[in-house]
């Protein structure tokens, strides 16, 4: 009896066609794989950021005149901003304190409009920038750009007078104080388009206590 010196084309095809889809398998996952990272690496970036505006916010709240602060509404009530008093300089001699105008508020992206497109080509609708000024209607006033990338709403959050995301607020935009008696708590959503054109949100939420 003869044996047998290669394969059918039977079996030659389906080796093919396994190995087809073996290949396909692998592919798929090193692109998922890749579409992860990059969405994971984006999401990084975008905490990093918020936690750093997060800081400097609560650094010039915390030099603020309390009685300006007093007057932000109180929860289920919010507001995308916040103008205070805050110390510029004490007298070394006889402690006296200066003080200046400061702002902190949410302002559409430079290019950007309320209109539901993406103008300025970044890859998000309708975002915001977290914009500081200091020394408000004063001669040196000077604005300056805590964060970009601030989304329209908080997450999760629609326009539609409804809590949607069951925070106890109401269309609360990308960044929003709201206050409980003397605990103020900031919230900030950033959001920023990945490689494959994908939105990454990324929230967090700060609270400090206001001096009485």
């Amino acid at each position: 009896m003869r044996s047998r010196a290669g394969y059918t084309l039977v079996e030659v095809l389906i080796s093919v066609t396994f190995l087809a889809l073996l290949a396909g398998t692998i592919a798929s996952m090193t692109t998922l794989g890749a579409r992860s990272y990059n969405s994971s690496s984006v999401g990084s970036h975008l905490v990093l950021s918020a936690r750093r505006a997060l800081d400097r916010i609560t650094d010039e709240l915390g030099l603020a005149d309390a009685a300006d602060l007093a007057i932000l509404p109180g929860r289920p009530l919010w507001d995308d901003r916040v103008e205070f008093d805050r110390v510029s300089d004490v007298d070394g001699a006889d402690g006296s304190v200066s003080w200046t105008r400061t702002r902190i508020a949410l302002e559409y992206a430079p290019g950007e409009l309320n209109d539901g497109v993406d103008n300025d080509g970044n890859g998000l609708v309708d975002d915001r920038v977290v914009m500081l000024t200091t020394d408000l209607g004063g001669p040196n006033e000077r604005r300056r750009v805590l964060v970009r990338n601030v989304a329209e709403f908080h997450e999760r959050e629609r326009e539609n007078a409804l809590d949607d995301n069951g925070n106890g607020l109401a269309d609360e935009r990308g960044l929003c104080f709201d206050r409980v008696g003397n605990v103020l708590t900031i919230r900030l959503t950033l959001q920023r388009a990945d490689g494959d054109g994908r939105t990454v949100s990324q929230t967090l939420t700060t609270a400090m206590r206001m001096r009485n």
